[in-house]
């Protein structure tokens, strides 16, 4: 299994945390992708831990976007408290790709997520409580399921050209 995070990497996402996951979790692979202020921080705490099964990497273009998120099983996202009445657009593209979600925080984003398969939500921050969840996904194998049902309902309500084609429909004569 793999888990990976694609964003920001600043104060409100906690990313330390998949450092924490991955040297607690040898077996699983962990990928970070992204820039941001909180970087530096989660690279000399990666190499203070000597986490050999993470790689970081800078932010990148659509198409090595999407490769990586084929290569992954779990996508993982997480905002603090702070955060609550935010809903990060990560979390649509997530979707769209139908694979399991990890998403640790509360608020909008986990009321959001709620409505969809396969998204698995803890509390913000509690890396024991995270890495629970993620031995259950692992152990339950919710990590190799696609949810058809999820990327349908991303299509349908939140691509633009799905909805101006409906809109266009709805008013044509």
């Amino acid at each position: 299994p793999s888990v990976g995070y694609f964003g920001s990497l600043g104060k409100a996402q906690g990313i330390d945390t998949i450092v924490e996951l991955a040297n607690k979790n040898p077996n699983i692979n962990f990928l970070i992708c992204g820039d941001g202020s909180e970087k530096e921080k989660i690279t000399k705490l990666s190499k203070k831990l000597n986490v050999s099964n993470l790689v970081i990497l800078k932010t990148l273009d659509e198409n090595s976007l999407i490769r990586k998120y084929s290569e992954v099983n779990i996508l993982f996202s997480q905002l603090s408290y702070d955060f609550k009445s935010a809903l990060p657009s990560k979390l649509y593209e997530y979707l769209s790709t139908g694979k399991c979600i990890l998403y640790s925080g509360t608020g909008e984003a986990a009321n959001f997520l709620n409505h969809f398969e396969n998204c698995h939500i803890v509390d913000y921050g509690d890396v024991n409580a995270i890495d629970e969840k993620l031995k259950f996904i692992v152990k339950e194998n919710h990590y190799l399921s696609i949810s058809k049902k999820n990327r349908e309902q991303i299509r349908k309500r939140f691509i633009r050209e799905e909805l101006v084609t409906s809109f266009y429909d709805d008013i044509s004569w």
